[in-house]
């Protein structure tokens, strides 16, 4: 894999490493020095510069915490970000040129210089040596990395030591812009002489050394992949007869570190790099680049080739997911396939139309059915942050059964979506997703908040019911079977039949008095955990015992019929109560009929023949 890294890097055009760059925050100073080694300003602007707090009102300190509204860049800060990508301090802070005292790490290069104005203004201030020895232990460890035979550079740093270590501070508090400067700001000064070219061979020697570390003979440890466990001493392989498994060469080693800084700024997570179609690395990163600010998502990028390139599937790549900036996930990929076959949620309990449609591709499936399957926690959509690694914060805005689920099931999601493995979500995973998950948000409901929630989730699981079964077309389309159900209440209601065909029908007839019996209630607040109660029935027989408390709690506010005059109610009611289920019946088998019995639509309508159970105080004084 590390061979794929680097031959990935190697093959991208220069300016992708110019792409999504941002300028750091601060003072730019850009000076001159004559012959007589005087300082002469040639350009100094603030790009996202807090104003100075000193001598302001605790009030007028609150004003001074705006800073500047970014903006277009000038031309001078244009040049400032061409040299921040030569002269920035890339790895851990003790590797910076003045390791000891921390002074000096905003930069590397022996032509620019930056610091905190706070740092500086406190070491001036306490009059110690700390200072001068950081000055000298900077410029020191630049000159490492200029060629002996340029002398051309040993001069220019020379004269730009000089200076740094004798005029520029002194110079610096006389200039306006910089007293002006918050103490947060941080300062850079660059010495315009050398060319762009100049900072960036100097730069490159940095690179090369810094990407290795405990290098021999040009080979080293690569910074980026390795770290010595010396701290932790229970990670070490102790029987292992080696104590690294494998060294990089110089120009290996900093491609494996160019990669992870365009992974930071450019790259997708998960990042697909292609074997087989080295081209379609290219074709990447140029779909990458009509995003500009923006970094595309994995699946779009894939949405983008799948159209450039006309073929059925893409394959023959690594895909890498980094958490934090390791690599967490790491496979192979040899056919992805980003459109779907048969997938269509159908609303069975409607929404207003916002679901009912064909899901054509897995980029869909993540955003409208899997997000939602675990209540919006797998994706922050906002700023695509994908959850399918990591820890996941437990918090008052998940709920448990969300959290465990997530746990337990994202992996598959993941391979299913971003790896084409159409066996990784099993129909066994799926139903205790769906069934897990609708009867959580019945538990938890209050004053109806989870309603449309619950029926979002019903439309998925009975849409979606079989789909991820080996041979899903031998099965009964559960779609179908509700809006059957349905229909099938009314006609029993209509007509002379007083028995069920089957337990379906019965489950479905619960869940239709269930809401009806629930609906009675009187208290001010209307909720679905009223069914909850009645779901931890396993037994038929108790089940229709609960039904029948219920109709005894709420009988007072059920209208009754009129001489030999039947109604939905009475006649489901009583069927229901005499139908005998199969021998050795659980309702958690069915639970999904006695849900959509619940959520359906009723067949239970008031008629103006119905008169009240209870009798009104004019009927009791008549009789």
């Amino acid at each position: 894999m590390i061979r794929e890294i680097v031959n990935f890097v190697n093959d991208l055009p220069t300016e992708v490493f110019g792409y999504n760059l941002k300028l750091e925050d601060g003072l730019y100073i850009e000076i001159e020095i004559s012959e007589e080694g005087e300082i002469q300003l040639v350009n100094q602007e603030g790009y996202n510069v807090k104003p100075s707090d000193k001598g302001d009102t605790k009030r007028e300190k609150k004003g001074s915490e705006k800073t500047e509204k970014r903006k277009e860049l000038s031309d001078f800060l244009q040049k400032c970000l061409t040299l921040q990508t030569v002269t920035k301090h890339e790895f851990q802070i003790n590797k910076c040129f003045n390791s000891s005292e921390k002074i000096f790490f905003q930069t590397a290069s022996p032509f620019m210089l930056g610091f905190k104005k706070e740092t500086i203004e406190e070491k001036i201030e306490k009059e110690n040596d700390k200072l001068p020895k950081a000055i000298k232990s900077y410029f020191g460890r630049a000159n490492d990395f200029i060629s002996l035979e340029n002398k051309q550079h040993l001069k220019w740093l020379e004269q730009f030591k000089k200076v740094c270590t004798s005029k520029l501070l002194v110079w610096l508090r006389q200039q306006k812009y910089y007293t002006e400067a918050n103490k947060k700001t941080v300062i850079r000064v660059f010495y315009n002489t050398p060319a762009f070219e100049d900072f960036q061979e100097v730069y490159n020697n940095y690179l090369n050394e810094n990407a290795l570390f405990d290098a021999k003979n040009g080979y080293g440890i690569s910074e980026m992949l390795s770290k010595f466990p010396d701290q932790k001493v229970f990670m070490q392989h102790k029987s292992a007869p080696f104590l690294v498994n494998f060294r990089l060469p110089t120009e290996d080693a900093k491609a494996i570190w160019q990669f992870f800084q365009l992974r930071k700024r450019v790259l997708p997570n998960p990042l697909p790099v292609f074997i087989d179609k080295r081209e379609l690395n290219g074709k990447m990163i140029r779909i990458i680049n009509d995003y500009r600010d923006a970094k595309p998502t994995y699946l779009e990028i894939l949405k983008r080739l799948f159209e450039e390139v006309h073929e059925s599937d893409l394959g023959g790549y690594y895909l890498l997911f980094f958490l934090k900036g390791e690599m967490v996930d790491l496979d192979y990929v040899p056919s992805f396939r980003y459109k779907l076959k048969g997938m269509r949620i159908t609303e069975v309990f409607p929404l207003g139309g916002k679901m009912d449609g064909t899901i054509e591709n897995v980029l869909e499936f993540e955003s409208k059915v899997a997000n939602k399957m675990f209540d919006g926690k797998l994706i922050v959509e906002q700023s695509n942050w994908l959850k399918y690694f990591g820890d996941v914060d437990f918090d008052k805005y998940i709920s448990h059964n969300t959290y465990n689920q997530l746990l337990k099931y994202r992996k598959s999601f993941y391979d299913f979506i971003y790896k084409s493995k159409r066996e990784a979500i099993q129909n066994h995973s799926f139903q205790d997703i769906m069934r897990q998950g609708i009867h959580d948000f019945i538990r938890r409901d209050k004053n109806m908040e989870h309603d449309y929630a619950i029926k979002e989730k019903l439309n998925i699981w009975f849409s979606l019911y079989y789909y991820f079964e080996i041979n899903p077309q031998n099965h009964q389309n559960m779609v179908n079977k509700t809006q059957d159900m349905l229909v099938r209440m009314r006609e029993i209601e209509k007509s002379n039949e007083n028995a069920f065909l089957n337990d379906d029908e019965f489950a479905f007839a619960c869940g239709q008095l269930i809401r009806f019996l629930v609906s009675q209630s009187e208290t001010a607040t209307r909720t679905h955990s009223l069914l909850e109660p009645f779901l931890q029935k396993v037994e038929p027989e108790l089940f229709k015992l609960a039904i029948a408390r219920a109709f005894d709690t709420y009988k007072h506010a059920i209208p009754f019929y009129k001489g030999n005059e039947r109604y939905a109610f009475d006649k489901l009611m009583s069927i229901t109560m005499g139908h005998e289920p199969a021998p050795h019946t659980h309702m958690k088998s069915h639970l999904p009929m006695v849900l959509a019995g619940y959520f359906s639509e009723t067949v239970f309508k008031k008629e103006s023949s119905l008169v009240s159970q209870v009798p009104s105080e004019t009927t009791n004084a008549n009789a």
